[in-house]
Parts: C-alpha cells; structure tokens; sequence
C-alpha cells in the first residue's frame, strides 16, 4: 500500500473512531460530526473534539502530526485569553498495534485533538441574535471585555501602505486560488 493510502486509511479509521460516542474519556451518549475548510468537529453532550485536518494550503500546514499538536497547542493558549474556562489540554490519539485507537497513553500518538466544552446552542452568539434575545446590556459588556482584551495586547508592528497592500494581494490570490 501506498504512503498515500496507508495514510488515507489510517484518516479514515481515525474518523469511524471519533464518530463513537463510547470512545472519549467523558463518555458521550451520541456524537455528530461537523466538518470545517481545516478540521472536523464531534460534537457530544457536553463536551466537544476539534481534529485538524493533514492538510497544507497558503495559510497552515497541517500535515505533520507534530505540525497538527502544535496548532492545537497554540489554538488552546490563544482561545483560553477570552474562554478559559472552554478550552481543555490537547488531547493525544494514540495507535498500538493490536489493540486499534485510544485516548489512553501507549502506542504511538498519531493525532491530537482541542477538546472544549459544550456551549448550549442557545448560548451561542448567532442563535441569541436570530431569538433576538440579545440586549443592549449584552452589546456593551461584550464591548468592553474585547476593547480591555485588544487595549491589552502588544502594540502591533507598523505595517506601510504598500507592504499591507502586498499581503492583502497575496491573501486574496490564496483565497482565490483555494476557492478554485
């Protein structure tokens, strides 16, 4: 078999794992699957599993294991600024021969996930709007939290008009290209 195959087949088994709800270390009674341009997403009762997809574009390479654990590991720190109490530690997949898939530790690790918990749906930021239960007391405590959060961020690095013009070019050509 191909390394391509070989590595098609092992995506494949890994996906049939994580749609099984009994296999998380918090046990789910169901499990749905969403799919993203970079991840998949499984969904459980309170709790959920992001899995980059091995993928390489313009923007990310996703293609390596390692490449894959540390995404997870900077999507965790960044995200936790404003959600701590969301996010969880990256999560290990591990292989050993024999004995197939498990978040156990042994084997080899051959993916990793960012578990988070479950928002309720109706917690959610589009659903709230679509209810038109959002308040103008909601506005402005989101505001304020994202104007501390920014006016605490690092100064950003002067960018001129035709450096910006040029990145600008360049994400849309990408963007283009990956639309194509």
């Amino acid at each position: 078999m191909s390394g391509t195959m070989a590595d098609e087949a092992g995506l494949a088994a890994r996906l049939a794992f994580l749609s099984r709800p009994e296999v998380y270390p918090e046990p789910q009674s169901a499990i749905t699957v969403l799919e993203t341009r970079l991840s998949w997403v499984f969904l459980g009762d309170d709790r959920v599993y992001k899995l980059k997809k091995p993928v390489r574009d313009a923007d990310v390479d996703f293609t390596t294991v390692e490449a894959r654990r540390r995404n997870c590991e900077c999507e965790v720190r960044l995200n936790r600024r404003l959600a701590e109490d969301v996010y969880f530690e990256p999560l290990a997949l591990h292989h050993r021969p024999g004995a197939g898939l498990s978040f156990q530790p042994g084997g080899a690790v051959v993916d990793w996930l960012v578990p988070m918990r479950r928002l309720p749906e109706t917690a959610i930021l589009d659903a709230r709007l679509l209810a038109g239960s959002v308040t103008d007391a909601d506005i402005d405590r989101l505001a304020r939290r994202l104007v501390r959060f920014y006016g605490e961020q690092a100064e950003p690095v002067p960018l001129a008009p035709g450096q910006y013009r040029q990145r600008f070019e360049q994400a849309l050509a990408a963007s283009s290209e990956g639309l194509r």
